[in-house]
């Protein structure tokens, strides 16, 4: 069954639960209730949705096995906090950055700035353990990450001066509120998001079907023949492993946005790295 018409069935499984559940709602009222409920729901699965475009990279199409996810989701979370939120200003917050009053006045461009930040900070992570774990290989690559990744959280938690510790980061700002009135804000945010999923997507997309996907393709198939063939596989191992590092770190900083406060408990490796990974096995 090709991709499309895999889709076929889900549209029309959706479609029919909308109308099976929808119609009873909009006669009772209910109906603006639950779509209000569900925005937020549709926007984390969108968000999620992102982590498992960066981890298909990494996995999917180059064959590394990340098992420290967690660490760039959280690294893209907290580094839009510090670009994005104000200076820290009581003895009880504490943290490095708070460039949010330095970026100007308005409610986009902190925004902005926060998601390239917190992407690049996760590809400057991605590329730091790259060079070193990317020798290593699946069970030994996977415990050097989920090893890594917990050392960073344990950072995160016993430097409070650096991102205020176990307290986490509350606080940040809403991205493009001033376009709607604040009971319709979750229809914006959650618009913004998936919008963002389908770009990175189309992206990535794009970045597969060219030569250099080929190459990281033939990287998962047959690292030695592709070798072989002349190719860099070190550097073209990096680059895949890099770029799912900058989707994850984009994620991150959209969770911290929607959530609003984040704390060092939201980072778990069940929630910051396997839950990713069943959704990537269960979503084909």
């Amino acid at each position: 069954m090709t991709k499309p018409s895999r889709l076929v069935p889900i549209v029309i499984v959706a479609f029919v639960t909308l109308l099976l559940v929808g119609l009873p709602l909009q006669r009772t009222g209910s109906f603006s209730t639950l779509i209000g409920f569900l925005a937020p729901t549709v926007a984390t699965m969108a968000i999620f949705a992102i982590v498992c475009v960066g981890l298909n990279v990494q996995w999917g199409y180059t064959g590394i096995f990340n098992f420290g996810v967690v660490a760039f989701f959280m690294v893209g979370a907290y580094t839009a906090g510090i670009v994005a939120k104000a200076p820290a200003d009581g003895e009880f917050v504490t943290y490095v950055g708070g460039f949010g009053n330095a970026l100007g006045g308005n409610d986009w461009l902190p925004f902005i700035v926060a998601l390239l930040a917190a992407g690049a900070a996760a590809g400057i992570l991605g590329l730091l353990l790259a060079w070193p774990t990317l020798r290593l290989r699946d069970d030994y690559l996977a415990i050097a990450l989920i090893g890594a990744a917990e050392v960073l959280r344990r950072v995160v938690v016993e430097e409070t001066w650096l991102v205020n510790g176990s307290r986490g980061l509350g606080g940040f700002p809403r991205p493009l509120a001033s376009l709607v009135a604040p009971e319709h804000y979750r229809y914006l945010f959650l618009a913004i998001v998936v919008g963002l999923l389908i770009v990175i997507y189309a992206l990535v997309e794009l970045g597969i079907r060219s030569p250099w996907g080929r190459v990281l393709r033939a990287l998962r198939e047959d690292e030695a023949a592709a070798a072989a063939s002349g190719k860099d596989v070190r550097s073209f191992k990096v680059q895949g492993f890099v770029l799912g590092a900058i989707i994850m770190g984009i994620a991150g900083g959209l969770f911290g946005f929607q959530q609003g406060a984040i704390a060092p408990e939201s980072f778990t490796h069940f929630f910051g790295t396997f839950i990713f990974w069943a959704m990537l096995i269960a979503g084909g």
